[in-house]
């Protein structure tokens, strides 16, 4: 026998009522004025400055102006509080750009909204901070997107290129190094990694002393780089040109019609 929690059940005597109202309306539309609807979610943007410089969007050209203060957010989320509204989600541009975005989600939590949901490009705001607090900022190059000629001089000048990634279903970008001749190092948890392993470049655990190891060996060894290079582009004209991947594609769709 399966036991909804509490909440459940409590949720839905609550609304049990609406039902009522929605069974009357399939009879009479007299009735449908009387169901109480209500929306349960609210959305809203506190800033329009990004810096992802999306090509797909202009937003990080533009300075955001007349952005709400801290007081009128507040009182916005007091407001959609009391008409019921029970989570809140902040979105558009840069959230992290706000300085005051820590006291905006603790008025939020003190308002016992459900739930808090914030859709951010945080993670090099982050990361700017950390190279900051480091004073590494004389070493690091932050580039906005490249694409053409500019993407391929970038792999073209790389020493090596690394894919420390947390989850990876494939990675293009490690097959596009490698029919440059750069090096790759890239974390066990990529799609791509069993092809890599010790045949084209290195593959590591998701450690931060393994990646530095295999960084620092990488770039110490100018005989292992050259031979890594040679086999890398080898591999991606072989295994994965144009001719390969449509001879593939129609393998698979030959073998689904025979079935």
């Amino acid at each position: 026998m399966v036991r909804l929690p509490l909440y459940f059940i409590k949720q839905g005597l609550k609304e049990s009522y609406k039902l009522f109202f929605f069974e009357l309306a399939r009879y009479n539309e007299f009735f449908v004025r009387m169901i109480p609807f209500r929306p349960m979610t609210a959305d809203f943007n506190i800033t329009d400055n990004c810096n992802s410089r999306c090509i797909a969007c202009t937003c990080w050209k533009q300075k955001s102006h007349n952005e709400l203060t801290t007081e009128e957010v507040n009182e916005i989320l007091i407001q959609v509080k009391k008409i019921g509204i029970r989570s809140i989600g902040f979105a558009v541009g840069e959230l992290l750009l706000r300085k005051d975005l820590p006291q905006l989600i603790k008025k939020t939590n003190d308002l016992n909204f459900d739930s808090i949901c914030m859709v951010t490009n945080g993670l090099l705001s982050t990361l700017k901070r950390q190279i900051d607090d480091l004073k590494i900022g004389d070493k690091i190059l932050f580039t906005c997107p490249l694409y053409g000629r500019d993407k391929l001089e970038a792999y073209v000048d790389a020493d090596v290129y690394v894919l420390p990634s947390i989850y990876e279903i494939f990675g293009i970008t490690v097959l596009e190094a490698c029919a440059c001749g750069t090096p790759v190092i890239i974390t066990d948890r990529c799609g791509i990694a069993d092809l890599v392993d010790g045949k084209i470049g290195y593959v590591v655990e998701y450690d931060r002393d393994q990646l530095q190891d295999a960084i620092v060996k990488t770039l110490s060894d100018g005989g292992l780089r050259r031979r890594f290079g040679e086999d890398r582009r080898r591999l991606v004209m072989e295994e994965f040109g144009w001719d390969k991947v449509v001879l593939d594609v129609e393998k698979i769709y030959l073998s689904v019609i025979e079935r």
